[in-house]
């Protein structure tokens, strides 16, 4: 079956409110100015007076932001409703510490307002506006056996899982539900990737690297509980960015996407994208490799944590 690309208008819709209410997180949107933005200007900026807007800055700092907002987005259908809102509630209130009425509340008024600022006729127009761009993302996608050649490595196998374009998002991003992995993609990072001709390296490693994180979090969720070691995001992140930078570099060498005269640029890239030590889990992968006693990633994992 052929890989598909998608636009989720009601993600884009919730991330134009965070771009008109200001909001500073140009980590997390691109804010910049470039046609996008400027069509998004020319049509909503009237928006930008309007109550939902303007309580967006203090929705965001109760943590209706960032992985929580794009989270809730996932398990949201087209009329705003949840198919699956246990599983919603369960990882809401795991993760999340925000007031589930008050988010309930204001999504409630957010699909009143998405229904009447002809927002998904403008995103529809958008989507022929980038067709030329998914039309390449999907070419490329299907030139290989990307998934498998990801599972063979790692000697898993891949959830189910969904590929969605963002025209606003700054960065790529993984999200796990109970049945489906959700890989949303950057049409920013894309389009700067076109231009540097890195387009199917970006595509490929970028893919790689956000279907691996939910194979490595949960291993790396399982050393800390093992060894009783006090949760710290800095860390956390930096073992597994590290460990799948290494992943996707090894998978990019084997594949012919990069050579060895290419390493010493991805690892300063690395450093400067929370990957402190991928060339060392990149060496030691080379490990992994080639000696049989390590079925897959998880028999391997206990080598690669000594890293750290």
């Amino acid at each position: 079956m052929s890989i598909k690309v998608k636009i989720n208008p009601i993600l884009e819709f919730i991330l134009m409110i965070v771009y008109l209410s200001e909001i500073n997180e140009s980590r997390f949107i691109v804010t910049e100015n470039n046609e996008f933005n400027e069509r998004i200007n020319n049509n909503f900026s009237h928006l930008k007076d309007h109550p939902l807007v303007l309580k967006m800055p203090e929705m965001w700092d109760k943590n209706f932001c960032w992985l929580g907002m794009v989270h809730t987005v996932m398990f949201l259908n087209e009329d705003f409703k949840f198919p699956d809102y246990k599983d919603y509630l369960s990882l809401f209130t795991e993760n999340y510490e925000i007031s589930l009425e008050e988010t309930l509340d204001y999504i409630s008024e957010l699909k009143t307002l998405y229904d009447q600022s002809g927002f998904e006729a403008f995103i529809k127009q958008e989507y022929q506006v980038y067709k030329p761009l998914i039309d390449d993302l999907e070419k490329v996608l299907n030139e290989r056996p990307l998934i498998q050649i990801l599972d063979n490595y790692l000697g898993v196998t891949t959830k189910p899982f969904n590929i969605i374009l963002s025209l606003f998002r700054r960065g790529f991003m993984s999200l796990e539900t109970r049945s489906i992995i959700v890989c949303q993609l950057s049409r920013f990072l894309l389009e700067m990737a076109q231009q540097r001709n890195e387009f199917d390296r970006s595509i490929f490693n970028g893919v790689w690297h956000e279907l691996s994180h939910p194979i490595i979090n949960p291993l790396t969720d399982e050393h800390f509980e093992d060894n009783n070691i006090d949760f710290e995001v800095q860390y956390y992140c930096d073992i597994n960015e590290s460990i799948i930078w290494g992943i996707t570099n090894r998978l990019s060498l084997l594949n012919g996407l990069i050579t060895e005269n290419d390493l010493p640029i991805v690892y300063e890239n690395g450093k400067r994208n929370r990957a402190p030590k991928s060339q060392e889990t990149t060496e030691l992968l080379a490990l992994y490799e080639s000696d049989d006693k390590f079925k897959n990633i998880r028999d391997f994992y206990p080598e690669l944590i000594k890293l750290f």
